[in-house]
This record gives structure tokens, C-alpha cells and sequence, in this order.
């Protein structure tokens, strides 16, 4: 008897994407790997997205508009209560999945029970999307540890985990908007290993939409609050809270700068 492939529950949040969704989620539905359901959470969005969404019907799809607007961290939170499937799949919706992403990440961790979150590697594109470069993180697991006291070395709407890392250790933390997922593989990282495939499966969309233009003294608030909350909780050694004083000094710069800062980041 042919062994039934694993199913991967994909969360997306949606605001305001109007000018991405459409693409985003066309290159999910061509993924060579046809086990999943995606489940979209609209957050309230004021423009057209939540119009091309209802158009988009499909038995893959799973819709949910928020009521008012909650935030990415909320949003993902729901997604995650609503998931069925054996992986747990990100999504942006202004990015574009390779069309072997889900397969080559399925395979993977199918093939190591040590690993349970994996990420890949990132084409790098700008508004029109164009490509502007790429950007790969360690793919070692005791590399990415190390790294996590500096930064964040996944790549979060690339990211594929187990759910059963959910179910055993919990999901995001609404309280940390902006760091939710550094937190999650902080925490994470204490009883499994991470991965990240050096191939690039994901085009990554840099715009000055995103909240990390938009709300960059948030992220670094965000940012400081879960290194104290790694050294406090997850029993973190203290010398965490130096890699923080850069989000403090962060914060100190103009808006501005700091954006122009982060874009060249990500297209070098």
C-alpha cells in the first residue's frame, strides 16, 4: 500500500496586498507537492485584497477575515489553531514560492526526524520584482544556534516546522509584533534542531509596505524584549542581552536610515 504524503498546513496573513496576493498565492496552488491546505487570514485589509481573495476559490484555500485588524502575530496565532497538517508552512503574501519549495522541504524533513524547522535560502526582489540579489543564512544547526544570539538566522515566510513542535511547546507570542518568530525558534531551539536548505525556494519581496519599513522601533523593542525573555525563560546565558544593545542602538537612528539600512541587507 502506497504511503499517504504528509499533509502541510500553509499560513498566510494578508493586509493590504493587493498589488501581491494574487501571485502569491498562484505560486503555492503550482507547487510540485499537491498535499496541502492554505489557509489565508485576511486582517481586515481596506483595499482590494479581501476581493480578489473571494474570487479565488479553490478547495486548497481556507479563508478567514478578521473582524477588525489584529496584526501578523494574532493572525498567524489563529492560522496555527485552525492547522490540521503534519508540517507548518509560512507565507508572505507579497512573496513567491519556487514551485519545489513545499517538496524539497517535505523530503528533507522526512528524512530527518532530528530537524524540526527549516529554512531556505532567498532570491531577493523589489516592488515590480525585480531581482536585486540573495541572501542565504547558516545551514548548520549548531551554526544557526550560535547565530541566534546575534539574530535571526531564518528567513520566517520561508520557514517549514512540525506541528507537533507546536502542540508540545506553543505557538507565537502575541506580545512580541515584530520578533514573534525569533522568539518561537529561541524557544524551539532548546529541543530540536533547525536546518535552513542553502538552495533558494522562495523570492523575497523588499517594499517599503512591510512592516519592518513601517515599524522599525517596534521591531526593535520587539527584538530586546526576546532576548530577556530567552535569558529569563528559556534559561539563556545573560551574555544574550549584549547582542540586544544593537536594537537599542537601532533605535536611536532615524527612520529613514534605518530603512535604507535594512533594504541593503537583503539585496547585497
Amino acid at each position: 500500500m502506497k504511503k499517504q504524503l504528509p499533509l502541510v498546513s500553509i499560513i498566510m496573513p494578508v493586509h493590504n496586498a493587493q498589488e501581491f496576493v494574487a501571485e502569491a498565492i498562484r505560486s503555492i496552488l503550482e507547487q510540485t507537492y499537491q498535499r496541502f491546505k492554505l489557509i489565508i487570514i485576511d486582517d481586515a485589509s481596506t483595499d482590494k485584497s479581501a476581493e480578489i481573495l473571494k474570487k479565488l476559490v479553490n478547495p486548497k484555500i481556507v479563508y478567514f477575515r478578521n473582524p477588525k485588524q489584529l496584526g501578523v502575530t494574532k493572525s498567524l496565532t489563529h492560522a496555527l489553531k485552525m492547522s490540521k497538517g503534519v508540517f507548518i508552512a509560512r507565507m508572505d503574501a507579497d512573496d513567491i514560492a519556487y514551485p519545489t519549495r513545499l517538496e524539497r522541504q517535505v523530503k528533507f524533513l522526512e528524512g530527518h526526524s532530528e530537524v524540526g524547522v527549516l529554512g531556505t535560502a532567498v532570491e531577493v526582489i523589489n516592488a515590480e520584482g525585480k531581482s536585486v540579489g540573495f541572501r542565504k543564512m547558516p545551514t548548520d544547526s549548531l551554526a544557526i544556534k550560535r547565530t541566534l544570539a546575534w539574530m535571526n538566522p531564518l528567513i520566517h515566510p520561508t520557514v517549514m516546522f512540525r506541528n507537533s513542535l507546536v502542540q508540545r511547546m506553543g505557538t507565537y507570542d502575541e506580545d512580541l509584533n515584530g520578533a514573534e518568530d525569533y522568539d518561537l525558534w529561541l524557544r524551539y531551539a532548546k529541543s530540536t534542531q533547525i536546518g535552513n536548505l542553502p538552495e533558494v525556494l522562495l523570492k523575497y519581496r523588499i517594499h517599503r509596505q512591510q512592516v519592518s519599513f513601517l515599524q522599525t522601533q517596534l521591531v526593535s523593542q520587539a527584538h530586546w524584549k526576546t532576548l530577556l525573555k530567552a535569558v529569563n525563560k528559556y534559561q539563556y546565558p545573560k551574555w544574550y542581552l549584549l547582542a540586544g544593545l544593537k536594537g537599542l542602538l537601532f533605535r536611536l537612528i532615524p527612520v529613514g536610515i534605518k530603512q535604507k539600512i535594512y533594504a541593503k541587507l537583503f539585496t547585497n
